[in-house]
């Protein structure tokens, strides 16, 4: 008899080992240029606007293309990487969000810099459903979440260090420099990705891939497992057809799909308005700049803290009840924000409590969606929520500016923004509900022949 080998649950009894925490890195790296030059824009606007003399609000366009180029390329890219394999994928993505960030260093127009922002958000959107989805594969189920949120860290520590690199290198280089090199290093990360990146191994066994490659590959997450020659390798999973997007919304996945879609547009909406308003708002209200800026990076500390340690949390206790109950704080402590205004203090706190669950529950919830979604739909599962999630960034800045014209008051202003934080907070608290639905309705069947 031929020895029969489940990929899955071979990874789910291994040990950790060099080859998934060098995976690890590889997407952790990656991750982090995509959160570098996914905010180099902001950074690089004031000098922008100084040298081609024109206005903010001429910005808006090149804002809403890298936004909208990040949410359809998520989108496409997942569907992409569930067809051809998420190497194939994620080396692509590489490819074009660094040669269109090089090519926005050479714009000399707005309409040139919105095209290249929209193709480079497109490479750059589509990168993390991918590298998610490639972690999953390759870590035992137990400690998903957190092996997702830690590798988005890395995002994180991009978008910071982006900042940095703009004040070495615009006050004597100009804008174009921070492009030059946000696209330069994902070009130099293509060449070490291409021979390095692994594809999951889940992908190759589904798709019919050489035994000898699967083989190969297993053999390198732990070099003591026994492979007889004879062996087939299989993984206790459907393959679907047709569509990958069809398939979030069968199988009794309909539902939690669209309560996963809620919560990340409206948790990301939450994150706009935080980001674009707050400094505005604060310092409208009487508080001094300085202050108001330093309100914005508690919110920076808060969500390094919640992406470095809410994976933990969602492993022990679940996503729908960890992130269900930190969008239902985030919805109070922005309640409470225009009461406590005048409290440096009290705003120091709250903002803490805002940013480690509304960037950490972004990352949360494509942790739940690797989790939720079998391999060959995971990369769309995961894409698509982002992209959703993202499609909520370009409502806030309308809704936030309708706000500002009808000079809402502090009070007013944050009570409305903390209504979608509650409903997020209902959407993911509704998810193991819709879960264990699903369950009872495929268990009916049996149930039902066991009767006879």
């Amino acid at each position: 008899m031929t020895t029969r080998i489940d990929v899955a649950e071979t990874i789910e009894r291994q040990k950790l080992g060099r080859y998934q925490f060098w995976t690890f890195g590889l997407c952790t790296a990656f991750l982090f240029f995509d959160g570098f030059d996914g905010q180099i824009m902001g950074y690089a606007a004031p000098a922008l606007i100084r040298d081609w003399n024109i206005s903010k609000v001429a910005l808006g366009p090149i804002f809403t293309a890298t936004t909208l180029g990040f949410a359809l390329g998520a989108m496409a890219f997942g569907i992409l990487a569930d067809r051809y394999g998420r190497r194939l994928s994620t080396l692509i993505c590489v490819f074009v969000f660094g040669a269109f960030n090089v090519l926005t260093a050479t714009a000399h127009s707005l309409e040139a810099m919105v095209l290249y922002r929209f193709l480079a958000g497109l490479g750059m959107g589509g990168g993390m459903p991918n590298g998610y989805a490639l972690l999953s594969e390759y870590f035992p189920r137990r400690m998903r979440a957190r092996v997702i949120m830690l590798a988005a860290t890395g995002y994180a520590l991009g978008a910071n260090i982006g900042g940095w690199s703009a004040a070495l290198l615009i006050p004597p280089f100009g804008w174009p420099s921070v492009f030059y090199l946000g696209g330069a290093m994902p070009l130099a990360m293509f060449f070490l990705l291409w021979p390095a990146l692994p594809e999951s191994i889940r992908f190759l066994v589904l798709h019919g891939r050489p035994r000898a490659e699967i083989a190969a590959l297993l053999k390198r997450v732990n070099p003591a497992l026994p492979v007889p020659g004879d062996a087939t390798f299989v993984v206790a999973e459907d393959t679907g057809t047709g569509v990958s997007v069809r398939h979030l919304f069968t199988e009794g996945r309909g539902l939690v799909t669209i309560l996963l879609w809620i919560a990340t547009f409206m948790n990301l909406m939450v994150l706009s308005f935080v980001v674009s308003w707050m400094p505005t708002l604060l310092s409208g209200a009487g508080m001094e700049m300085q202050r108001a800026l330093v309100l914005t990076a508690m919110f920076g500390i808060g969500g390094t803290l919640g992406v470095a340690t809410l994976g933990f949390v969602i492993d022990r206790w679940g996503a729908h009840r960890v992130l269900g109950t930190g969008f239902l704080l985030v919805g109070i402590a922005l309640s409470l924000m225009g009461l406590a205004s005048d409290s440096f203090v009290a705003v120091s706190a709250l903002m803490i409590v805002i940013g480690y669950f509304v960037p950490g529950g972004n990352a949360g919830t494509s942790a739940f969606a690797g989790r939720l979604y079998p391999t060959h739909v995971r990369s769309t599962g995961i894409g698509w929520a982002l992209g959703v999630g993202r499609m909520g960034q370009l409502v806030s800045p309308i809704v936030g500016t309708m706000m500002m014209a009808a000079k809402w008051n502090l009070a007013p202003f944050f009570l409305a923004v903390a209504g979608p934080a509650f409903i997020a907070a209902a959407a993911m608290s509704l998810t193991n509900w819709a879960q264990s639905q699903r369950l009872r309705d495929s268990l009916a069947p049996v149930q039902a022949d066991v009767s006879r």
